[in-house]
């Protein structure tokens, strides 16, 4: 049992790093995407994208030595089963910050002075949504009370689906080109993706706890 103990201690600090990893991730998106939505002609920023890509590769790799590890038996069955599971949702947010930020770069998306700043609190509204999913995680691991975070992940999620629509009813108000309130349509879908998805991870760590109860 002793030896149990220590494996999982391993196994919960290799989490910690990769949920440190996704941090820096999230970090560099938020610059990235701050400097594509604030500025006023299109610049590719392409050393800030390359960064949050190198950082979710970071993050894959990580996540590929957790899973390496727990596929040898680091954790007991039923324990293994819910971090894969819990895994398998957290990787989809790194994804969707890199996606995105390649949308503005290859797409080539200049954000409308009158969404520039309503765009930039909704990206903060998703971050919050994804704050709260990532702390709940180590709670989890270490068995404490997660209840609080989820609740809030879950009020995050229902605001962002409530100003994605007024985002997109002011998108298409704009006197601008029907392709070019397509692009910004699909870029607030996108930035949206990030709360929906930790509010998948949110919904798998209430599983995983009335698993853990059973």
């Amino acid at each position: 049992m002793a030896v149990l103990f220590r494996k999982e201690k391993k196994i919960i600090a290799k989490i910690e790093a990769y949920l440190t990893a996704i941090d820096q991730c999230r970090d560099l998106f938020s610059a990235c995407v701050t400097r594509f939505i604030l500025t006023t002609a299109f610049d590719p920023l392409t050393d800030l994208v390359d960064s949050v890509h190198t950082m979710e590769s970071a993050a894959d790799d990580l996540r590929r030595d957790i899973e390496y590890q727990l596929f040898h038996k680091a954790l007991i069955p039923e324990s293994r089963e819910d971090i894969l599971n819990l895994l398998e949702a957290f990787d989809d947010i790194p994804n969707a910050f890199q996606n995105i930020c390649y949308i503005f770069s290859c797409e080539k998306i200049t954000i409308p002075p009158s969404l520039k700043e309503v765009l930039l609190q909704f990206v903060e509204m998703n971050l919050a949504a994804y704050g709260e999913a990532r702390a709940a995680l180590p709670l989890f691991l270490y068995r404490k009370a997660l209840y609080v975070h989820l609740e809030k992940v879950d009020h995050m999620e229902s605001e962002v689906d409530k100003q994605e629509r007024v985002l997109i009813s002011r998108i298409f108000d704009l006197s601008i080109e029907t392709a070019d309130k397509l692009l910004l349509k699909g870029l607030v879908d996108k930035i949206a993706s990030i709360s929906d998805r930790a509010q998948e991870l949110a919904d798998r760590l209430t599983i995983a706890v009335v698993k853990r109860k059973l």
